[in-house]
């Protein structure tokens, strides 16, 4: 409300957040969604170590906290029949709570890995080489680490919120959200299709560049800036 009552133009990163603005305050956004690079993943080295192989391994890589939805994940994961591997790679001080109720879900199932928070190459290797990037979330703004997945080839496989629907498009596939059963069927179909993973992730690349380089989305703020600065005509 603050944040309203006291700036005169608005921008937001999706067009489901400028509907919100547009629909509880009356204001009109404009849509500046964020960026990521179309990226190669560097060869395999450090997921190594931690027993994995390429496209064999779905991946969650957030913030251990219950909007991102990794319970979800845990509990659709021990359906499969699978000798595949799944890392839930993340965490958040003061999660502990959260993070030992995903431990519990996930009981003695050995094909769960879990590296804690990562960043850097070992992040860049597991997103990069991963069958399916898994954003099971309840909540978003536009995801950062989703695009950003896209932007590796990576086939994304996210909940149907709006939010994630917009970033998207047609380059991933979707679950219903809250559901382990659809996400369950959904994963495993894409880890048992390599073509089809591999299809998604062909157009994923192609969104990014068009429409959330980050060349693009500078001249997006640019345009906005160079907008606003104008005097006003008296």
């Amino acid at each position: 409300r603050a944040t309203v009552r006291c700036n005169r133009r608005f921008t937001a990163v999706s067009e489901t957040q400028c509907a919100y603005l547009r629909d509880t305050y009356g204001i009109e956004a404009r849509c500046i969604p964020g960026g990521a690079d179309v990226k190669t993943a560097p060869e395999p080295r450090e997921l190594l170590a931690l027993g994995l192989e390429p496209r064999r391994y779905a991946l969650f890589a957030s913030r251990l906290v219950r909007e991102k939805g990794a319970h979800y994940l845990v509990e659709a994961f021990r359906r499969l029949d699978t000798t595949d591997r799944l890392v839930i790679a993340g965490d958040v001080p003061g999660a502990a709570a959260y993070r030992d109720e995903l431990r519990r879900l996930a009981g003695d199932d050995s094909r769960i890995v879990w590296p804690g928070f990562v960043q850097g190459r070992l992040l860049e290797e597991l997103v990069g080489h991963a069958r399916v990037y898994v954003q099971p979330s309840d909540l978003e703004g536009l995801s950062l680490a989703l695009l950003e997945a896209m932007g590796y080839g990576t086939c994304c496989l996210a909940s149907d919120i709006p939010e994630n629907v917009e970033a998207l498009g047609d380059a991933g596939a979707t679950f219903r959200r809250g559901d382990a059963g659809d996400l369950a069927a959904k994963l495993r179909t894409l880890m048992g299709d390599p073509a089809a993973a591999a299809a998604y992730g062909a157009r994923a690349v192609a969104r990014i560049r068009e429409h959330f380089s980050w060349d693009r989305v500078a001249d997006a703020f640019e345009g906005f800036y160079r907008e606003i600065a104008r005097p006003v005509s008296s």
